[in-house]
């Protein structure tokens, strides 16, 4: 597992770039999106450990999926997509600890939006 100091973001253009709802992976944001920083992605950094479209498991919460990168001046970090600024702000700043999924491993649960675990 690695350890990454997460954070929260949503669809707002302060916190984005000029295409707040399109992923780095040119995907959709949407509930499950993480970003993670530029040194933890082999699109930009070549022996990272993850790339857009891994599963990854965030313990306590769940499954989440790569699809979007934060901005170069983050170094082991991680956002989480909020449907609101409102909600991303009071996820706050927490150390978390992630792992890639293999394909071949089953759901380990989905993202704790549910549950309260992600306020």
């Amino acid at each position: 597992m690695l350890k990454v100091l997460a954070t929260g973001y949503s669809s707002s253009v302060i916190e984005t770039d000029d295409t707040p709802y399109i992923t780095a992976a040119n995907t959709r944001t949407r509930m499950g999106v993480v970003a993670l920083s530029r040194d933890l992605l082999k699109r930009y950094t070549p022996n990272a450990p993850f790339s857009f479209g891994d599963r990854i498991f965030i313990l306590g919460l769940g499954e989440f999926t790569v699809e979007d990168s934060m901005h170069h001046r983050w170094k082991q970090r991680m956002d989480i997509w909020f449907p609101s600024r409102r909600e991303a702000f009071r996820f706050g700043k927490k150390n978390l600890y992630i792992t890639k999924l293999t394909d071949t491993e089953e759901t380990l649960g989905e993202p704790s939006f549910a549950n309260g675990a992600l306020q």
